[in-house]
């Protein structure tokens, strides 16, 4: 149980670290970081299910998945600091330099 507890708080440690990204370089970051945590339970659900440690590991496993997924889904974005406090998203202008302008024709 303390190998479960562990693995639940270092991937909302990690989490954390996407939500502050995402809430950088996004406007959306609750939407963008919902996303990502479905989809990485959906991946270890399906590691789970396509190499399972122990039979039935997948019963117990897969619903934890999600459980963490949906709490830090919930918890990471109430307790982020507001988005006053946070640097302003980087524009999609600012990220990049805009492309060189195409040759003119000649002919």
């Amino acid at each position: 149980m303390l190998s479960i507890s562990i693995a639940a708080v270092a991937s909302n440690l990690i989490g954390s670290l996407f939500f502050y990204g995402f809430a950088r370089w996004t406007t959306r970051p609750v939407l963008w970081f919902a996303v990502a945590a479905l989809a990485a339970a959906t991946a270890d659900s399906m590691v789970t299910i396509l190499r399972p440690p122990h039979p039935d590991f997948g019963k117990l496993a897969n619903p934890l998945h999600y459980i963490v997924a949906m709490t830090a889904v919930i918890l990471l974005p109430a307790f982020a600091p507001s988005r006053s406090k946070l640097p302003p998203p980087i524009p999609e202008t600012a990220r990049r330099p805009p492309p060189p302008p195409l040759p003119k024709n000649s002919t």
